[in-house]
């Protein structure tokens, strides 16, 4: 992956690649913070999706009479994601954008690339709301092991499969 800096745009727009988008969301998904702009270098992991920049940053001197200027039809060069042998990297502060604005998509579109990360090596499955939280003690080792089932506030999704 090569990095490119921080984009100037705010918003902008992802589309995942297939697996990994919403099941709702059929357009470019707009995420409402600067995208970090990566390049996946051939043979050196998987894109996880397309960035589309928009025309312009809605400011005093451009205006769009939407909340948002849409985005320009061509992907911009930069994908959203990228998945190595045992790293998965999001291009856009999903945790941050999903726990200040809780938009369904941004969460659908985290667990599916991290359930892409995981795959059948996912030591814990449950039916819980992403709200819940829980606590399991194994008596055995007379330890305690704490599990919380929310969505962390990190910046970017950086998750490392270890086998």
């Amino acid at each position: 992956m090569t990095y490119h800096g921080e984009s100037p745009f705010e918003p902008d727009y992802v589309v995942p690649r297939r697996d990994l988008q919403p099941a709702f969301v059929h357009a470019p998904l707009v995420m409402y913070a600067r995208s970090q702009r990566i390049k996946v270098k051939p043979g050196k992991g998987e894109s996880l999706g397309a960035i589309y920049e928009p025309y312009f940053n809605r400011d005093f001197r451009h205006f769009c009479s939407h909340q948002h200027t849409p985005y320009k039809p061509k992907a911009s060069g930069f994908d959203g994601g990228v998945l190595g042998k045992n790293i998965l990297y999001l291009s856009h502060p999903v945790f941050t954008l999903y726990k200040g604005l809780g938009a369904v998509a941004y969460k659908d579109y985290v667990v599916n690339a991290l359930n892409l990360l995981l795959g059948a090596d996912k030591m814990v499955e449950t039916n819980l709301p992403s709200t819940a939280r829980s606590r399991s003690w194994i008596s055995r080792s007379k330890s305690a092991m704490s599990c919380t089932c929310s969505m962390p506030t990190r910046s970017t999704v950086a998750a490392r499969r270890t086998r």
